[in-house]
């Protein structure tokens, strides 16, 4: 979806691989995880998401049934930190649109 980030789009792309999740399953485990560290897809950065990925993915993995979740996601946090992020300029607009206070 063009909405979420690229690094969302990543991790759920190699989870997707790397497990016998449906698409739904695995964008909604990463969307919890990412929720419980307070970022949101459209705009998580690659190193947010290896940090979600090794401390809160799986927990979360773990919970639906996913065998070996540390190991897995130990090895995704290792993939992902290595991507570098496209450099966007952060205007004023942007960051109030992401906290909703929008007019």
């Amino acid at each position: 979806m063009p909405d979420e980030s690229p690094a969302f789009d990543l991790v759920c792309r190699l989870l997707g691989e790397r497990t016998d999740l449906t698409v739904s399953q695995v964008r909604g485990t990463v969307r919890l995880a990412l929720q419980e560290a307070g970022l949101f897809d459209s705009v998580v950065t690659h190193a947010e998401m290896a940090v979600v990925a090794r401390r809160l993915l799986a927990q979360e993995l773990a919970a639906g049934g996913v065998p070996d979740a540390e190991a897995l996601c130990a090895s995704l946090a290792d993939r992902i930190a290595t991507v570098p992020d496209e450099r966007v300029e952060d205007t004023p607009d942007a960051v109030f649109a992401r906290l909703g206070l929008a007019s």
